[in-house]
């Protein structure tokens, strides 16, 4: 039996990669590889079969492999910015993006992924351009649209959520994520039985997405009363630590001015009820994600 070249196995590591199965789409990419180290395509498609496998490290190794042998490469830089986003290396991901938009300008998902780059760094509404910009370059684009739906959600911008939502389904109406979105959408307007239509459909296209119920578990808890207008303190180790020296600041501060120990036990209250605020959400999204593994929708 003749050894598969370099070729049949990068043909089998898109067969595989297009069906998400992503770890035999990896081990194909490394069969490629083996035979010609010098494939970029390859180690490129390994990069994306890592982020499908959420194997971060590797995604960013394979990634800047494909980079070295073409640097102009503009799938090796999206991939380095979704890992650099994931790890919340914001500018690192921006930079990246921005290389691959240069490099391909034509490629529209680019934009889009810059989209979700800068909302999840906080710049909805400019995450909302790149993502028109996206859709205006392909007009027939479900991914697009989807982005814009579920940024004008998060910009509680509920028309136009809708709008978007409605595109993203027309266009795609096998894609489970676009039902997941007007899932999560109808949940937010306080239509429940219409999102649970919407969430079953998503499963029934798509069973193996766990990531559908971490999504449905946290909506659901996002969108109680007591929840649904809450301020959460940091969560991040280095901003934690700031405040949490806030009381202990204002405490030292009153030793000079005694009516500043006010601000130091108002301070520690709300930090306090904030991260019990905080641990509630966490328990309650635990015991609903719980709920919807055992099939209780």
């Amino acid at each position: 039996m003749r050894t598969p070249d370099a070729a049949q196995h990068l043909s089998r590591a898109v067969f595989y990669y297009e069906r998400r199965r992503y770890a035999e789409a990896l081990g194909a990419c490394l069969g490629a590889l083996a035979n010609d180290p010098q494939d970029s395509r390859a180690a490129t498609l390994a990069a994306w079969c890592a982020v499908g496998l959420e194997q971060w490290q590797k995604a960013n190794t394979f990634a800047r492999q494909a980079l070295a042998l073409a640097p102009a490469n503009d799938q090796a830089h999206a991939a380095l910015a979704v890992v650099a986003d994931h790890e919340r290396r914001f500018e690192d991901a921006e930079r990246h993006i921005a290389a691959a938009i240069e490099h391909a300008p034509e490629h529209y998902l680019h934009r889009v992924t810059r989209g979700y780059i800068w909302v999840r760094a906080g710049r909805v509404e400019e995450g909302i351009t790149s993502a028109r910009q996206g859709l205006e370059q392909n007009p027939e684009s479900g991914a697009a649209a989807l982005a814009l739906a579920s940024f004008y959600r998060l910009n509680e911008e509920p028309e136009l959520a809708a709008r978007y939502a409605q595109k993203a389904l027309a266009t795609e109406p096998e894609n489970a994520a676009h039902h997941l979105e007007e899932g999560l959408r109808l949940l937010g307007t306080g239509a429940p039985a219409a999102a649970r239509a919407r969430f079953l459909e998503s499963l029934r296209l798509d069973p193996a997405d766990g990531s559908s119920f971490e999504a449905i578990a946290h909506r659901t808890v996002q969108n109680h009363w007591l929840f649904r207008r809450a301020v959460f303190p940091p969560r991040r180790p280095e901003l934690a630590v700031v405040a949490a020296l806030t009381p202990v600041v204002w405490y030292l501060l009153s030793r000079l001015w005694q009516p500043l120990v006010w601000l130091a036990v108002a301070s520690a209250v709300a930090l306090a009820t904030g991260y019990l605020l905080w641990g509630a959400f966490v328990l309650c999204r635990y015991l609903v994600l719980r709920r919807l593994r055992e099939g209780r929708l």
